[in-house]
């Protein structure tokens, strides 16, 4: 049961945690090289020195919280988890929902990841990234081949699926002019359609009242998540030789299925997996469609 004095404490996300085997971890406050402060959780086993660190990262306008439900499966075995919230999100110092180059948010995760393995000598870094935080962790692999062992994968935002309504294409003109007069107005709605993106109802419900999931964000935060998302498409596949291993839904909304299957086939990596769960939705974290996502990886990890 997480302790109510933790952070991050939400009732509503006990639902989705049935057996948290790796407790609430720890949290820090780890300073960037410009003073922002980001708010890093981790997992540690109980026994033995790390050999294998999973560093994660999360999808927009989230948290990193999620990852506690990684944590429980991998820490048992051994495997230490960390978890920052990106600069701007969660309780990370920041402009809540708002950026103006999504790159930094890699280099964030670089200055991270040096000062988590100082305090593992020796351990194997492994990067997971869902959704947004895929397209981060490719990012973060075309930029610093070699760091990291292995690439995991979660529906990576290679190339946005979402189908825009008639309401949508109305509000074009006011996302325009909010983007000439000030990039940092926090004027796109990011919430409200969760039913599309989850089918877990206990999910539903912890997104729409979790009071650190961003409800809005900024024309200027909107055009960085993009760059980031062609980059990653643009250059990833052809200059990664990392281990990879990567998961996608069939009756994913948000992010195109077809697109993570090209960037899988096109991936220079000799060592690579794809695992597709036809009826599994966008948030696969919590999806009744992989089941065993969370295992694979398990094992997946423990083989290298």
């Amino acid at each position: 049961m997480m302790n109510k004095a933790h952070p991050k404490y939400d009732e509503n996300f006990l639902a989705l945690r049935p057996d948290p085997a790796a407790g609430d971890g720890q949290y820090e406050y780890f300073t960037c090289r410009d003073g922002v402060k980001l708010f890093v959780q981790y997992w540690l086993p109980e026994k033995g020195p790390v050999e294998r660190v999973l560093l994660c990262m999360h999808g927009m306008s989230a948290h990193g919280w999620y990852y506690s439900l990684t944590a429980d499966a991998l820490v048992p075995h051994g495997i230490a988890v960390y978890v920052p919230d990106y600069r701007s999100h969660g309780l990370s110092d920041g402009h809540p929902g708002h950026m103006m180059d999504g790159r930094i948010l890699v280099e964030d995760i670089a200055e991270l990841s040096e000062h988590i393995m100082a305090r593992h000598p020796g351990a194997r870094l492994f990067v997971l990234g869902e959704s947004l935080g895929g397209a981060v962790n490719v990012n973060f692999n075309i930029d610093h081949p070699g760091k990291a062992a292995g690439m995991i994968l979660l529906a990576p935002a290679i190339k946005p699926a979402m189908k825009f309504s008639l309401r949508d294409f109305i509000k074009i003109p006011f996302y325009l002019l909010a983007f000439l007069i000030s990039r940092s107005w926090r004027v796109v709605k990011v919430t409200g359609d969760e039913h599309r993106g989850m089918r877990n109802k206990d999910n539903i419900v912890y997104d729409q009242n979790d009071p650190l999931h961003l409800k809005y964000v900024s024309t200027g935060y909107m055009m960085a998540v993009k760059k980031l998302l062609d980059r990653a498409a643009r250059v990833g596949a052809a200059s990664i030789k990392a281990p990879a291993l990567i998961f996608q839904g069939g009756k994913d909304v948000a992010v195109s299925a077809a697109a993570t299957k090209q960037f899988f086939e096109n991936l220079a990596s000799e060592d690579k997996t794809f695992k597709f769960y036809p009826e599994a939705f966008h948030c696969m974290q919590t999806d009744s469609g992989c089941a065993d996502m969370r295992d694979i990886i398990r094992d997946w990890l423990l083989a290298r």
